[in-house]
């Protein structure tokens, strides 16, 4: 699967930073409406954050500078290398930022349910969750990626 090198994003991207942004200023209006103005200045702060991510036009996928196929069926094994090894720091970074992301949210989370019983939990739960799926999934990339630049080495 190939991305153009345009400054598109994939529509999975633009999804979940959308239901993040949505998330975090429903929180807002929530909290502002309970009275609890910090949490609300705190989850307006996070939309501003994903409303800037998801207007940005970089576009921060891996893009192959090497063209590994050079026919069907034909593959450089050095070409193929340097787009596998491109790949593994591009989602090194996607795991860095989940993990991040997830640690912070599950620490929100236990602090919301100490502290403050509002209905907006779920969307905190739902948020939460998918930045966990997130991190887990980019764990699993790095890891096959890495099996994989590991067998290209052997051969």
């Amino acid at each position: 699967m190939r991305r153009s090198t345009t400054s598109q994003k994939p529509r999975g991207l633009i999804l979940a930073r959308g239901i993040a942004l949505a998330g975090f200023a429903g929180l807002a209006l929530s909290t502002f409406m309970e009275g609890n103005y910090f949490l609300a200045s705190l989850f307006t702060l996070l939309s501003l954050y994903y409303l800037n991510k998801l207007l940005r036009h970089r576009d921060d996928g891996p893009v192959p500078k090497t063209e590994a196929l050079a026919s069907k069926g034909n593959l450089d094994p050095a070409a193929a290398r340097a787009e596998l090894a491109e790949m593994l720091a591009y989602y090194r970074r996607l795991e860095k930022g989940w993990k991040n992301i997830a640690i912070a949210g599950w620490v929100v989370t236990g602090l919301m349910v100490g502290f403050f019983r509002t209905p907006f939990i779920l969307i905190i739960f739902v948020l939460v969750g998918y930045a966990t799926y997130a991190f887990l999934r980019c764990r699993k990339a790095v890891s096959l990626i890495e099996g994989t630049v590991g067998r290209a080495g052997q051969t």
